[in-house]
């Protein structure tokens, strides 16, 4: 039973931990830290973490409300401008990770083993 009991705690940040949860459900599951591996793959692959201030607007970043509530930014425009030159494919695939990572609907999010299997598509090339 993945149901929190009372005097259990979740731990974790604002911003990384599923919005289901931050608004009131008291159901953790997998598909939860699914959506907090989806947050950092969005901080990998752009470069910026969450919940920082960003520059031009002096707004709190949130990757969950830009990329897939509001659709503010895509990911894929948002690549880290000193991560190098990678194959098209592979950053395709990461912001797939990333952003199937976070979808709103928790079911519809990958499975750690697809996670996996994404990945390692990505080292075989």
């Amino acid at each position: 039973e993945n149901r929190i009991r009372r005097g259990d705690v979740v731990f974790g940040s604002r911003g990384y931990r599923c919005p289901r949860y931050e608004r009131g459900s008291r159901k953790y599951t997998p598909e939860s830290d699914v959506f907090s591996f989806g947050i950092i793959m969005a901080e990998v692959y752009t470069g910026r973490l969450q919940n920082d201030i960003d520059k031009g607007s002096g707004q709190r970043r949130d990757f969950y409300y830009d990329y897939i509530v509001d659709k503010k930014h895509e990911m894929i425009k948002d690549l880290d401008d000193s991560a190098g030159q990678y194959d098209a494919k592979v950053l395709a695939t990461v912001c797939k990770i990333g952003l199937s990572s976070m979808d709103t609907e928790p079911m519809r999010r990958p499975g750690t083993s697809s996670i996996f299997r994404l990945l390692g598509s990505i080292l075989k090339g």
